[in-house]
């Protein structure tokens, strides 16, 4: 026993040993740095590769016996190098200051290299045309693109230049373009230090090395010089009319502000660039091919020239002079007359991105055939700018109606179309794709606003006649729209079909082919345009053809995939088809092969790793989030695999370890705000998952013993989340006050202290309290306003840039004042809020007039001294211009809306009212003047306007909420006059003068039901239904009727109608209340229903919830719930309820599946205090049945 003791510990020690450092002994002096690493090769046996000029640089080192790391440190601050680990050994990388990287850069020859001359598709006034660009490269984020002749671009884009005949003529070069994967591909990779014309503004601010897919590479930090940009978030305060107070909180823009350059340290190429703004949030990522010895391809120099028609008159390629080829080949002539047929296709050659600008002789293109109409394309710009500075909705409209009766350009028509799309003219933009129809196919974008239209005025059956006769073209967003029109045919008929699928697979096989959209080969799918939708057809596909049970199909369309560019997609459709089918070995080679042959698509990996998840494969979706941690930069992609990495930790229970991962995660976000919303995103996940008390606990004692981290600050915003969650807004408070003190020159700390202190200014003000607590909250709410408003005196000093402690502070007496008993005192604070409003300088015309206005309506004396000049003032505030003033306008029409309530001039009201409601595009202020403008019309008896405008409105084109909120506004109008007898007296007397059609009975049911009447208001819907006729698009009729009979409790009626609602199309909101009414009359549907319901809305938590009760077998039901919760889990719109009776459901199919180990960990954690009393009985009572 004692000599098995004595080896154990031989060979502890020996391990031990084994596991430390290499010892090594250096004695060089004014040696070459290659010469140090080869004597260190012979010592560790490692291998040392010096890269570029590393191995010249002479370092003089003495060591005895030290160990390699404290070598390697020394020799790279002797050397200037940073030592990058491979599997074998470390490359040691040269490194170099910022200065002298700059001074490398104005060395550099070719500082305008060209790029190449290339055909692509650019959006201009027009929608998207396909123009030729000669490109240079500019600076790290940018190229400046040369055209040879005008490409129509709209005014935010460019400035305008008119010649005598007024039409728009070329001025120097285009503005500058992006440097995207699309625009120009993994060929747009300058060499190192070439191709920048100036760095100004970017200024090098970092340098070091890394290993990128086995190659040392050196990164290249750039950060924008100059003043940071903002935006303003607007904040508005609104107690009652005369206290109504704005607060606009500066923002970062997103906008490029720090480039992050990955060169190669061999090729000496820009391999990955990384574009981050000012939040550290990315704005683009591109990469090239995959590292390898061969060199980066070359770009392909080609042409198309399209007439005004959109149609091909000459194509071809050429290369630089003395490559082989004609320089006029496949190009037309300098006369503007074209070559015959067969000499325009034969051009054939490639450039070669290595020479100078001076090299190549870009083609001659005829511009007569290129010259468009330049006035259609000014006067639609000019539309859309009137619209989105001014919110001028009818002027926007009559310019765009005037355009489109001199034009049939078909580009020309979509752009049109879709200005009229968003102003809520669906039948209008409906008729000009209707003018350009044989052309749909060539415009993504107007095919898929031509799916919605449809959708909205019911015309499913001619667009699918319009698009079958383009059926042939190769067009995918042509395919992916009959799909589209298939699902919703099969649904109307309430049959299967097995046409969905054929143009999902028709999509996937056309990506298949290696040739590209613009005749290139290709190995795989590149640009991220592609990526998504092969991802989504292949979604839909699998989704459609497991409702069928025709699984098999699209494995075999999987096998089909292998070897052709839409491999990855293959593999997808493998993996998932395996993953059905339970065989967990053969899902995981092909994730593998997923994994290490295709890296680079992030977003896929991402997607099978949740699948794999929800299928049961925890191990290999947490291998996975961890591989993606490692390699997925803070993109969108990168975000969520944090949010899932930090569920998993949160759920398994380790949350020392989720703290670490919080504070760890914040160094990746460069602002304030973004920090401020990744410790929303913790505390929304640790809340969610049932163990936020104990991680508080945790973040708690952190900062009780000061642990050191440079992100500690933020342990006290996320502890203030933590209270806001539970409304404790007391908590809150004292953790934000703790973080300014300790933290005074961050400005979101004490913004978002000041946002407590509102929101507790608000609850003391809300209703619904007995006395002595509503007394309570007064007083505290009333002492921490007056701390505020002390404490902003400092703070408007302290942040001069912020000007939301400014205006607080100007607004701050008036919310004291609503705790003042004495009029003396509450004069008092009128009068200093007048004397700090005089003393503001707003810095913005727009915001001068909003302070003016607010300054008369803030005084209630003035509302009978001086109404017309309140009127006045809030009508020049809607009068102010600029995109980013919308809010200002939008806050001007709701308290005009509001005032007149008040003091009504009808004179005036209601040409606002027929005017804002005409043209006010954004449906939540529509509703919000509605019913505001409702009360008021009804207060003054003045039924026979407000009949006939909401008769009219009514009519207005919009979603079901805005119908519903209208009649719910007509509703709670009412409610006050049924209390008596005189007052239902006068309401059917009002419903004498509403309309005989379809939407005055709808006013009439509506009335009825506030009466009492739940009777005469279903003859009233159906006397509605009636008048509507057969023919009519009475989706939406139904479904007020539907909404309503679950009001009146009638379940059988409301099942009927919103059968009817949804039988017109698959709508998510209209199923589900057809399921709420299925499931209060307890008729939940079968198990062929739910399938069909799922091959159209895809995987929502909710049909699974319903699918795992109408299976019978506990264990496909077990697989069901755990997939449901795991999708509940990460929507934010699922409540905690839903979310905790999912648990209680998922614990107790786990015991009798046999699980019982999962079973007790849920119901352990169920059984929390944080969970609702109603859990933790259902948990107790699912542990008693447990075997």
């Amino acid at each position: 026993m004692r000599r098995s003791w004595l080896w154990l510990c031989l060979g502890l020690l020996a391990a031990m040993a084994g596991a430390q450092p290499p010892m090594v002994h250096l004695s060089e002096t004014n040696r070459p740095l290659g010469e140090v690493l080869a004597s260190l090769s012979r010592q560790t046996g490692m291998k040392f590769v010096p890269v570029g000029e590393a191995g010249e640089r002479t370092v003089t080192v003495q060591l005895e016996r030290a160990p390699l790391p404290e070598a390697l440190r020394q020799l790279r601050v002797l050397a200037r190098c940073a030592f990058v680990r491979f599997a074998g050994g470390y490359f040691a990388v040269p490194l170099f200051s910022p200065e002298e990287l700059q001074q490398r850069l104005a060395k550099t020859p070719h500082p305008e290299r060209l790029a190449g001359i290339l055909s692509l598709e650019q959006r201009t006034g027009w929608g998207w045309q396909r123009v030729t660009v000669t490109v240079h490269f500019q600076a790290p984020d940018r190229l400046l693109a040369d055209s040879p002749f005008e490409t129509l671009w709209t005014e935010g884009e460019r400035m305008w230049r008119w010649d005598k005949r007024r039409d728009v003529v070329v001025e120097g070069a285009t503005p500058l373009l992006d440097w995207t994967e699309s625009l120009l591909g993994v060929a747009a990779v300058p060499a190192f230090g070439h191709g920048w014309r100036k760095l100004s503004p970017w200024l090098p601010t970092e340098m070091s090395a890394t290993l990128l897919k086995g190659r040392p590479v050196w990164v290249l930090t750039l950060t924008r010089q100059g003043q940071l940009p903002f935006r303003p978030t607007f904040t508005f305060l609104r107690v009652t009319l005369a206290n109504t107070m704005y607060a606009p909180y500066l923002e970062p823009a997103p906008v490029a502000w720090q480039v992050r350059c990955f060169v190669d340290c061999e090729t000496q190429s820009v391999v990955r660039r990384e574009v981050y703004d000012p939040q550290g949030r990315p704005l683009q990522v591109v990469s090239a091919e995959p590292l390898t010895d061969k060199p980066l391809p070359l770009i392909a120099h080609r042409f198309e020239v399209l007439d005004a028609g959109l149609t091909v008159v000459g194509r071809g390629e050429w290369r630089p002079e003395g490559m082989g080829t004609e320089r006029d080949e496949g190009r037309g002539t300098r006369d503007g007359t074209e070559r015959d047929e067969g000499q325009r296709m034969a051009g054939k050659g490639t450039g070669d991105r290595g020479l100078g600008a001076d090299d190549f002789s870009p083609p001659n293109l005829p511009a007569e055939v290129l010259r468009s109409d330049a006035p259609i394309a000014r006067q639609l710009a000019q539309a859309e700018q009137v619209w989105l500075h001014r919110d001028d909705g009818a002027t926007a409209l009559q310019l765009v109606r005037q355009a489109v009766t001199q034009t049939d350009h078909p580009a020309a028509l979509v752009a049109a179309a879709s200005l009229l799309a968003r102003l809520n003219r669906p039948e209008e933009a409906w008729q000009c794709l209707q003018k350009m129809r044989e052309h749909l196919w060539r415009f993504a974008e107007a095919t898929t606003l031509a799916v919605q239209l449809a959708g909205a005025l019911g015309r499913w059956g001619e667009l699918r006649a319009w698009l079958q006769e383009q059926a042939e073209r190769p067009s995918l967003a042509t395919w992916m729209a009959l799909a589209s029109l298939a699902e919703v045919e099969a649904w109307q008929q309430e049959k299967w079909s097995d046409e969905p699928m054929g143009w999902y697979a028709r999509v996937l096989r056309h990506m298949a082919t290696t040739l590209s959209a613009n005749g290139k080969e290709r190995t795989i799918l590149a640009a991220p345009e592609e990526r998504a939708m092969a991802w989504t057809a292949a979604q839909r596909l699998f989704t459609w053809a497991w409702a069928m049970g025709r699984t098999e199909q699209v494995m075999a369309l999987g096998r089909e995939l292998l070897g052709t560019p839409a491999e990855p997609i293959g593999r997808a459709l493998l993996a998932w088809g395996a993953m059905e089918r339970e065989d967990d070995e053969t899902a995981c080679e092909h994730l593998r092969q997923l994994r290490e042959r295709f890296a680079d698509w992030t977003a896929l990996r991402l997607a099978m790793a949740e699948l794999a998840e929800s299928y049961g494969l925890t191990s290999e979706a947490e291998s996975e989030y961890r591989r993606l941690l490692s390699e997925v930069p803070m993109t969108p992609e990168g975000l969520r695999v944090r949010e899932h990495w930090l569920r998993r930790l949160v759920e398994t229970d380790q949350a020392e370890e989720a703290v670490r991962f919080f504070l760890d995660s914040l160094s990746a976000f460069r602002d304030d705000w973004a920090k401020s919303q990744w410790a929303e995103t913790f505390r929304e996940i640790a809340t969610t998952a049932l163990r936020h008390n104990r991680i508080a606990n945790l973040a708690e004692a952190w900062w009780q013993r000061k642990t050191a981290h440079p992100e500690r600050a933020w342990l006290c915003d996320l502890m203030a989340r933590f209270c806001e969650s539970e409304d404790n807004l007391e908590g809150a408070l004292e953790w934000l006050h703790q973080a300014t003190l300790t933290y005074p020159r961050m400005p979101i700390f004490a913004a978002r202290w000041c946002q407590e202190v509102l929101r507790l200014h608000l609850r003391a003000r809300r209703g619904g309290m007995d006395e002595k607590t509503a007394e309570k909250w007064r007083q505290l709410a009333g002492k921490r306003v007056a701390w505020m408003d002390e404490r902003l005196r400092a703070w408007r000093r302290q942040f001069a840039d912020q000007p939301f402690f400014s205006w607080l502070f100007v607004f701050a007496p008036n919310l004291l004042s609503a705790y003042a008993n004495n009029p003396a005192v509450t004069r008092q604070l009128a009068r200093e809020f007048l004397r700090r409003a005089k003393e503001m300088a707003p810095p913005s015309e727009a915001e001068r007039r909003l302070l003016e206005a607010l300054m008369l309506l803030n005084y209630p004396a003035n509302w009978l001294d001086q109404p017309a000049q309140i009127r006045l003032a809030l009508l020049r505030l809607e009068q102010v211009e600029g995109a980013q003033w919308h809010g200002l306008r939008m806050l001007a029409r709701q308290l005009f809306a509001t005032f007149n309530g008040v003091q009504p001039d009808l004179r005036v009201f209601l040409p606002f009212l027929d005017r804002a409601m005409d043209s006010c595009w954004d449906e939540t202020e529509r509703i919000a003047i509605a019913q505001s403008a409702l009360q008021t019309l009804i207060a003054r008896q003045q039924w026979r306007e407000a009949i006939f405008r909401l008769h009219r409105w009514l009519q207005l084109s919009g979603s079901d909420l805005y119908r519903r909120s209208l009649l719910l506004g007509w509703r709670n109008a009412l409610t006050p006059l049924a209390a008596d007898e005189q007052g239902r007296e006068v309401l059917s007397q009002v419903m004498g003068l509403m309309p005989d059609d379809a939407f005055g009975w709808v006013l009439r049911a509506e009335t009825w039901e506030v009466v009492g009447g739940t009777d005469k208001a279903k003859q009233a819907y159906e006397q509605a239904l009636q008048r509507l006729g057969e023919k009519e698009n009475a989706h939406w009729l139904w479904q007020l009727y539907g909404e309503a009979a679950l009001r009146w409790g009638n379940t059988e009626l409301a099942e009927q109608a919103l059968k009817r609602a949804m039988g017109q199309a698959p709508v998510w909101e209209r199923v589900m209340l057809w399921l709420q009414a299925r499931t209060q009359g307890e008729r939940l549907p079968d198990e062929g229903r739910i399938r069909r319901l799922i091959a159209h809305f895809g995987w929502r938590w909710q049909l699974l919830s319903l699918l795992a009760g109408a299976v019978n077998n506990p264990r496909d039901a077990f697989r069901w719930v755990h997939w449901a919760e795991r999708l509940a889990t990460m929507d934010a719109t699922a409540s905690r309820l839903q979310k905790f009776l999912l648990r209680v459901n998922l614990a107790r199919l786990a015991g009798q599946t046999g699980r019982r180990k999962l079973a007790q960990f849920w119901l352990e954690r169920l059984r929390q205090p944080e969970a609702p009393e109603e859990i933790q009985t259902a948990a107790d009572e699912v542990a008693k049945q447990l075997p």
